[in-house]
């Protein structure tokens, strides 16, 4: 999927959409509240089918072999 983007940061975007959507509801509502090049990309790259929460789309914007680092854009680094 696309790189240096957090699934959490995907999910936060998306709380406010009205699920389930579909892919292309999705990707609208993301652009219409000017989501970030990286979520606009990753989510470009998820599998057009239905989505039941923020959460199962946000997931499959997750790549394993992504660096594991701070979770979110709230963490730190204590």
């Amino acid at each position: 999927m696309a790189e240096n983007v957090n699934p959490i940061d995907v999910e936060k975007m998306l709380q406010h959409t009205d699920f389930p959507a579909n892919k292309q509801k999705i990707l609208s509502f993301a652009k219409h509240n000017h989501a970030s090049d990286s979520i606009i990309g990753a989510l470009e790259k998820i599998p057009d089918r239905q989505y039941s929460t923020a959460q199962d789309a946000a997931a499959e914007t997750f790549s394993p072999g992504q660096p594991r680092g701070p979770m979110g854009s709230d963490s730190c680094d204590d």
